[in-house]
């Protein structure tokens, strides 16, 4: 809440060195591999972001990952249509509401948080912005 508000944030960086530790590569194949590694990017993010090191918007698609998987389980059965199929099927799932209206929220709160000014007014703004974001 402190570094949302005020860019300010206390972070032992022994933090990113733990979670990058501890960040599973493999196994791809394994049932909801992609998900699990997005939470790790998205902690990763956050870590990186603190210490001043990253910026949050470069990983922005991480935070529709869960959003893009549900969408695409409902359209097509499948979380991850697999490489072949996956530019067709990411058309598809954008055009679906849902999603879109995730997407158009997370480009919103990206836009509104531009110049890093956060009052605690506009962090819950932020967080009514957002709500399309949560998964399905």
């Amino acid at each position: 809440m402190q570094f949302a508000v005020d860019s300010t944030a206390t972070v032992d960086p022994g933090a990113l060195e733990a979670v990058e530790a501890e960040t599973p590569s493999e196994p791809t194949d394994a049932e909801m591999f992609t998900a699990a590694q997005d939470c790790w990017i998205c902690v990763d993010t956050a870590l990186r972001s603190a210490l001043g090191e990253f910026d949050p918007s470069d990983s922005a698609w991480y935070l529709l990952e869960p959003m893009f998987q549900a969408v695409s389980a409902r359209l097509f059965g499948l979380s991850d249509v697999g490489s072949e199929r996956q530019a067709d099927a990411e058309r598809a799932a954008l055009d679906d509401a849902e999603l879109a209206a995730a997407v158009e929220a997370v480009e919103a709160a990206i836009t509104m948080l531009e110049d890093r000014a956060v009052d605690r007014t506009r962090l819950e703004l932020l967080t009514t912005i957002l709500e399309p974001v949560a998964p399905c």
